[in-house]
């Protein structure tokens, strides 16, 4: 999807973000181990021997992408296009609904949309982008 919606992700601000939640990242629980020892929780920095460190919220914005703005997310749909796609929404999630498990599992939802041709492949991508990276506290 990146070829076709690169500058689309730009300008809304999060292509960095995307791109940076498709790399497979390998543990290395020696290194976790080791770093998690110079965490001091008193000052809430890491003591390395040349001298303390912190994490700030600008290293969170740069590093990771995340938005400090705390802008509210969540918008009113008002033009017939945007309704006609939560309504496509909905009726993706009655489907998916419909099975033994009764809920649109991301798993379901990435294999119903992925490569489907569906005119709101995008939409469904980064609905699934959303609740994996962004709002993650559940299935």
């Amino acid at each position: 999807m990146e070829p076709l919606h690169k500058a689309t992700w730009q300008k809304a601000g999060i292509y960095k973000a995307v791109l940076n939640s498709s790399y497979k990242i390998i543990k290395n629980e020696d290194f976790i181990l080791g770093f998690a020892q110079k965490w001091r929780h008193e000052t809430k920095t890491f003591v390395f021997k040349w001298g303390e460190v912190g994490i700030s919220l600008e290293d969170m914005m740069v590093f990771g992408c995340y938005s400090l703005l705390g802008q509210y997310v969540v918008v009113d749909v008002e033009d017939d296009e945007s309704k006609r796609v939560v309504w496509m929404f909905y009726d993706a999630m009655s489907e998916l609904n419909k099975t033994s498990v009764k809920k649109p599992l991301q798993r379901r939802w990435m294999v119903k949309f992925k490569e489907s041709g569906s005119e709101i492949e995008h939409e469904a991508f980064l609905a699934l982008w959303l609740s994996r990276y962004v709002f993650s506290s559940s299935e």
